[in-house]
């Protein structure tokens, strides 16, 4: 009679697995890191390249910018004395100063009719970009969390278009309230707030074209017009 022979079983120390073990664990967790590592190294390559296309986006527009600006006041001082008929209204009303008043040709209203309307509108204006900043979808509205997220940037625009024209009103009523003579028009300090008035209503018209990118964002048919990378 045969007998089956019994198979040997060769134990493996338990140092020898514990070392296998803390192999396996640390091949993983090196490939682990490694695979971080590599998303890492992606992600802030994408950031890298997004700054500098921004940046130089920002270049871009900036030179465009001052480009179309130099040809609006070109064309500002060159269309008056062009419309037949109105050349000689032209010569007297489009007078350039250039910073420098004379008594012949400076009016300058300081009546309180036109001071207190800049107040007022002053006022008006500051409000108006509070209540628009701060205005959200009612608690109750739904999916409002999202709503509001999603129209933070045309409040944001919205309301700094609204504090630019407030920043000019104030300047404005302040100037028409405090330089009553020509010789105080000649001021640097007039010069300044005749910068900060005409300036911030310069500036808005920047407001004005985020907002219609926004809307358009938001509301508007998606890819049917560049919104640019701004």
């Amino acid at each position: 009679m045969m007998c089956q022979p019994t198979p040997v079983t060769k134990e493996v120390p338990d140092s020898l697995q514990t070392q296998k073990t803390a192999s396996l664990t640390s091949i993983s967790s090196a490939g682990s890191t490694s695979k971080h590592i590599i998303q890492e190294n992606n992600s802030n390559m994408d950031k890298s390249q997004s700054t500098t296309f921004s940046i130089k986006s920002f270049l871009f527009s900036l030179l465009l910018a001052s480009i179309l600006s130099i040809i609006i006041l070109e064309f500002a001082l060159w269309l008056p004395y062009q419309v037949p008929g109105l050349y000689d209204a032209s010569i007297q009303t489009y007078i350039p100063a250039w910073y420098n008043y004379d008594i012949k040709n400076t009016k300058f209203d300081n009546s309180n009719w036109t001071y207190g309307t800049d107040y007022i509108l002053t006022i008006v204006m500051f409000y108006l970009a509070y209540k628009c900043y701060f205005a959200k979808a009612p608690s109750n509205y739904p999916k409002g969390i999202i709503k509001n997220q999603n129209s933070f940037k045309l409040r944001a625009y919205s309301s700094s278009l609204l504090l630019c024209y407030g920043i000019s009103t104030l300047a404005g009523g302040y100037s028409h309230q405090t330089f009553t003579s020509v010789d105080m028009l000649n001021t640097m300090k007039f010069r300044i707030f005749w910068i900060i008035c005409v300036g911030n209503v310069s500036f808005a018209s920047c407001y004005m074209g985020l907002i219609g990118r926004e809307v358009q964002r938001i509301f508007g048919v998606r890819d049917t017009i560049p919104l640019g990378p701004w």
